[in-house]
């Protein structure tokens, strides 16, 4: 029976904490219910609210927790994004009530990544961060960087120093400068049976639980098998460059209506045994209508042909890949780079590899031949 409980607000969120379960040597799960027992170390349960409009949360969250044997758990985490996207006061609220706890500690920064906060303010790599491209999220856009204007956040809700201390009950949103600072705010909750915050501070925590069990060798890619379909679904700038750097005759951008997109896609994975499905830049749909149709290509596509691996970017795109293709869970099986998790789905031969549409490709992980012909 898993022993650690981490609930993440999107799909790749949930991957990239199986991936930090593996340094230490634990074995996870990601699943999008609770309905099954799993017999890992590490249960992760994405509740995929990221995407969902905010009227509807609350009571999605009440039907998948509606049977929870809490007890089960000796040490749950509320994994949310980084960047504060989402609906993160709405459910940290829920989460308090559902768990019976009056005070928390919340650090989304990452300081690895350039994500810090200060004085209240959050900046990402030196940069306001309503002043980035996450000014232009589609769905979460930013146009604040005050940390508790973005969260919307109640008046229990307040900023906290590392060295502050817990005078009363509320949420404490942790001002992080550097990776020191999460080190010694984990220590300091150590002994926590709840806690919030983004994969850092997870990281730090696991680090405080599992001293001897770090192994932060990120694996090669040898063993990924062609065909393998490259799904951006991310707007993001960091995946655009991405995009951009690979040559053109593996791209595919659909421009939301072409019905020739799963020949296309099937012609260029057999001729070179990769392929980029991407969204061109001027595609206006709301964005859960288009992830919906991307999905639906690539359950057509795989259906059709053998699709040996799929990489993903942006966290409600793969939920969207995976409903359509019908896979229920997936055992992440090894940390690409921080962020990136390669994984084998339930009950098949498929591996998949994810990651959040704001982190970037390490340039080494996939070969794409730009000497071959237009």
């Amino acid at each position: 029976m898993a022993f650690i409980l981490v609930i993440a607000d999107d799909l790749t969120g949930a991957a990239e904490l199986g991936g930090v379960a593996l340094r230490y040597n634990l074995t996870a799960e990601v699943v999008h219910d609770l309905s099954e027992k799993l017999y890992t170390d590490v249960c992760i349960l994405n509740t995929n609210t990221r995407s969902l409009k905010e009227d509807q949360v609350l009571s999605h969250l009440h039907n998948l927790f509606q049977a929870i044997e809490i007890n089960n758990f000796t040490f749950i985490y509320l994994k949310f994004d980084s960047a504060l996207r989402g609906h993160i006061y709405q459910e940290v609220t829920f989460y308090q009530q559902l768990f019976g706890v009056n005070r928390l500690i919340f650090c989304p920064a990452n300081p690895v990544f350039g994500r810090i906060i200060d004085k209240g303010m959050y900046w990402v790599n030196d940069k306001l961060i309503h002043q980035t491209a996450f000014a232009h999220d589609p769905e979460f856009p930013i146009h604040t960087s005050t940390v508790l204007d973005l969260l919307d956040a109640a008046s229990n809700w307040q900023l906290l120093s590392v060295d502050d201390e817990l005078e009363k009950e509320g949420v404490y949103v942790a001002e992080v400068k550097r990776q020191k600072d999460v080190q010694r705010l984990a220590s300091r909750s150590a002994d926590a049976r709840l806690a919030a915050g983004g994969a850092a501070f997870f990281n730090e925590l696991l680090a405080q639980r599992f001293p001897l069990g770090l192994n932060e060798q990120h694996d090669s890619v040898e063993r990924v098998q062609e065909p393998v379909l490259f799904i951006c679904g991310s707007t993001h700038e960091n995946s655009r460059q991405w995009i951009n750097q690979v040559p053109s005759q593996y791209v595919l951008s659909w421009d939301g209506v072409d019905p020739n997109i799963v020949y296309d896609l099937a012609t260029v994975l057999n001729t070179y045994g990769k392929a980029v499905f991407a969204l061109h830049t001027q595609v206006q749909a709301e964005a859960a209508v288009v992830r919906e149709k991307m999905a639906e290509i690539v359950a057509v596509v795989q259906s059709r042909q053998i699709i040996k691996e799929l990489c993903i970017e942006g966290g409600a795109t793969a939920y969207e890949v995976l409903k359509k293709l019908g896979i229920t869970g997936f055992t992440p099986v090894s940390e690409l780079d921080q962020g990136v998790i390669r994984a084998k789905v339930r009950d098949g031969e498929l591996y998949l590899t994810l990651k959040p549409g704001s982190y970037t490709w390490r340039r080494d992980l996939f070969k794409f031949d730009t000497h071959l012909n237009q």
